[in-house]
């Protein structure tokens, strides 16, 4: 018998988590989970309640997160401790949803140090025509970048990157 392969990448955040899901290799959906709940627990299973609800029919062989970094204080960007919350999310829902395996990559690894504008270009460029189509479902809003670094991820992972 032959195994469909399934990977959910996930660019984890507290109250906007970006997601993608590949089939073969190709991105079929990709979206957003939101919540304004405050307590890290209920975040974290709100979002895997989400994303188990998006995989509900498909067997993962993969998720891929996105692995937060903490850097030097001349680069750093909002709170560190809120990395700890990120981690903690990304492990949650890897659990949650049951894959066969779970694999981390830091943002260096897919995207380097250029720009988001830029990454998200090239994330563009990367994929195929019925794959672009697929981002048509998501806003034309701040909200898309979440969704946008999951693919990204997602690409890296499955040895495509932007």
């Amino acid at each position: 018998m032959i195994e469909l392969e399934y990977t959910l990448a996930i660019d984890p955040g507290t109250k906007k988590l970006g997601w993608a899901i590949f089939f073969e290799h190709r991105l079929l959906r990709v979206g957003l989970s939101e919540t304004k709940l405050k307590e890290i627990d209920q975040i974290a299973l709100a979002h895997a309640v989400r994303l188990d609800h998006e995989c509900s029919s498909m067997r993962l062989s993969l998720v891929v997160v996105e692995d937060m970094r903490s850097y030097a204080l001349a680069s750093q960007k909002g709170d560190q401790n809120d990395l700890i919350h990120l981690a903690q999310i990304g492990a949650f829902i890897a659990g949650y949803v049951r894959p066969e395996r779970v694999m981390h990559i830091a943002p260096a690894q897919w995207k380097g140090q250029m720009p988001k504008d830029v990454s998200h270009r090239r994330i563009e460029e990367r994929l195929f025509a019925p794959e672009r189509a697929v981002l048509s479902t998501l806003p034309d809003t701040g909200k898309r970048q979440h969704a946008m670094d999951a693919v990204g991820v997602g690409l890296c992972a499955l040895g495509r990157r932007a």
